[in-house]
C-alpha cells in the first residue's frame, strides 16, 4: 500500500506545475529514497529466506538421503529397462529385487551344491613365497586383485594374485625409522571398497595404512593387550571397524574419520574371532566359550553357549544366521531366534584334544 500511494503522490505533483513541483522536489526525493529503502530491505529479507530456506533443504537426514538414493537407483533401473526392452523386464526386476535384499541384509546366493565334489587342479594352484617366519592372517581385496599376508615378524605382504608379484610394505614392521607393530601381526581387514588395510598385533595397537601407497595413515589406541581380530562389514563401502582384544573388549572404530566411536563389553575372556554382516550387526567368538551377536546400534547383545572349549572362529552367513568352530573340534550352526544350535558337526577336523 505505502508503494502504490507514493507513486499516486509523484504523478499528482508533476501535473501541478512548475512552482509545485519544486517545491515537493525535496519531499518527493526524500519519499522516493524511503521507497527504495523500503524495497531494498524486502529484497534482502527474501534474500535471506531464500538462502535459509536452501540450507534447511541441504540438510538431509540419513532416511531421506537413503529415500534420495532409492529413487535415483529406481530411476536408473527404469532407464536401463527402457534401454533393454520389454524382453529385458524379467532381468531387471530381478536385479531390483536383488538389490533390495541386499540392502535389507537378507541376500542369499546358494554356491555349496556348485563346489560340491569339484577338484582343482594342481596347475591351477599358485604358491605364494617370500615371507621370514609363519604368517598369522590372510586378507584379500575387495575385487580379488591382490592378497595381503601378515606374519610373527610384524611385517605385512601384498601379492598380486594375477601375477604373482610381492611387495612388502613400507615400515609395515617397526625398525629404527618405522612405525609398524612390534611383535606379531594378528590380524588384518581391508575396507570396502578397498582403499584401507587395517592390521592389529600383539602390541595392542590398530594401525590403518592407505592400500595404494602403503603408507601409514593412524595408529588407534585403546586396547591394553593383543588385538587378536578386525573385522569390517562386507557388504557395505562405508562400514565401520571392529576389533576383539585379549583384553576382553570389543571396540568399534569409523574408518572415514578414523576416530574411536564406542567399547563393546561382554565376554568373560579374551576374544579370539569378530565377523559383520548387515547393518550395525556383529558376531565373536571368545576364550570363555561363548558367541555373542551384537546389535550395535540398538546397545544389545545375544549370548549363544554350546561349545567345551575355546571359540577360534566365527562367520556370518546372514544378518541373523552365523555359524561358529571351536576347539573342541565342533562347528555350531546358530539361528539369533533359538538359544541352542540349529546343528553341530562334532570332530569336523578329526580328534579333539579336549576329548
Amino acid at each position: 500500500r505505502a508503494r502504490r500511494g507514493g507513486m499516486g503522490g509523484r504523478a499528482v505533483g508533476a501535473r501541478a506545475g512548475g512552482k509545485r513541483a519544486d517545491a515537493s522536489a525535496g519531499t518527493s526525493h526524500a519519499m522516493d529514497e524511503d521507497i527504495d529503502s523500503g524495497d531494498s530491505a524486502d529484497e534482502e529479507a527474501a534474500q535471506h529466506a531464500e538462502v535459509m530456506a536452501a540450507e534447511a533443504d541441504a540438510e538431509e537426514t540419513s532416511d531421506e538421503r537413503r529415500v534420495r538414493l532409492a529413487k535415483e537407483m529406481l530411476g536408473a533401473m527404469d532407464e536401463a529397462q527402457k534401454r533393454i526392452g520389454a524382453g529385458g523386464s524379467d532381468m531387471v526386476g530381478k536385479q531390483l529385487e536383488e538389490d533390495a535384499l541386499r540392502q535389507a541384509g537378507r541376500w542369499r546366493q546358494s554356491i555349496a551344491s556348485s563346489l560340491l565334489g569339484h577338484r582343482v587342479a594342481a596347475e591351477e594352484v599358485r604358491v605364494l613365497r617370500g615371507i621370514q617366519l609363519s604368517p598369522t592372517c590372510v586378507a584379500v581385496s575387495p575385487d580379488e586383485a591382490a592378497a595381503y599376508c601378515g606374519c610373527k615378524d610384524g611385517s605385512i605382504t601384498r601379492w598380486d594374485l594375477s601375477t604373482g608379484q610381492r611387495l612388502q610394505m613400507r615400515h609395515a614392521s617397526a625398525t629404527a625409522h618405522g612405525h609398524g607393530h612390534r611383535g606379531s601381526v594378528l590380524s588384518i581387514a581391508l575396507s570396502g571398497d578397498g582403499r584401507i588395510l587395517a592390521s592389529a598385533g600383539q602390541d595392542a595397537r590398530v594401525l590403518l595404512w592407505d592400500a595404494r601407497s602403503q603408507e601409514m595413515l593412524k595408529e588407534l589406541h585403546g586396547h591394553r593387550k593383543a588385538v587378536n581380530a578386525l573385522a569390517v562389514r562386507r557388504d557395505a563401502p562405508d562400514a565401520d571397524l571392529y576389533s576383539g582384544s585379549a583384553d576382553r573388549c570389543g571396540r568399534v572404530w569409523n574408518l572415514e574419520q578414523q576416530a574411536f566411536v564406542e567399547t563393546l563389553f561382554g565376554h568373560q575372556e579374551g576374544i579370539t574371532a569378530l565377523d559383520a554382516l548387515g547393518a550395525n550387526t556383529l558376531v565373536s567368538g571368545a576364550e570363555d566359550r561363548s558367541v555373542r551377536l551384537w546389535k550395535v546400534a540398538e546397545e544389545a547383545q545375544l549370548l549363544f553357549c554350546g561349545h567345551s572349549a575355546a571359540v577360534d572362529a566365527v562367520a556370518m552367513l546372514s544378518p541373523s544366521t552365523f555359524v561358529s568352530g571351536s576347539q573342541d573340534g565342533s562347528i555350531c550352526l546358530w539361528s539369533e531366534t533359538r538359544k541352542k544350535a540349529l546343528a553341530t558337526r562334532t570332530g569336523a577336523h578329526g580328534p579333539s584334544p579336549f576329548g
